[in-house]
């Protein structure tokens, strides 16, 4: 157990720098896995997003719609019943008439 050569110490010298490169890589790709991970999330949330306000809008419109198929049927409805109502009063004063 004497000396330590030159030899020894290259080789240990050499051990922690390999040591400190792996730790560097493995921090690097830690962090590169993270923020492409984060830019995924975003872009997740960015596309629910434009989903979600798709959605909303073709709520109000499918609800605009069927307001207005609602409007048009009563209308439609007062109609007939307007047009019912002149029917049977034409009839009414016809049936005055012969009687």
């Amino acid at each position: 157990m004497g000396k330590i050569s030159y030899n020894d110490i290259t080789v240990i010298l050499f051990g922690f720098i390999i040591f400190g490169i792996g730790v560097g890589l493995f921090l690097l790709g830690y962090i590169i896995r993270k923020f492409i991970a984060e830019r995924k999330v975003k872009r997740a949330e960015k596309i629910a997003g434009e989903i979600l306000e798709e959605a909303r809008k073709e709520a109000v419109s499918r609800r605009r719609e069927a307001k207005l198929e609602v409007k048009d049927q009563l209308y439609k409805a007062r109609i007939d019943f307007e047009q019912e109502t002149k029917d049977r009063r034409r009839e009414l004063l016809s049936l005055e008439k012969r009687v």
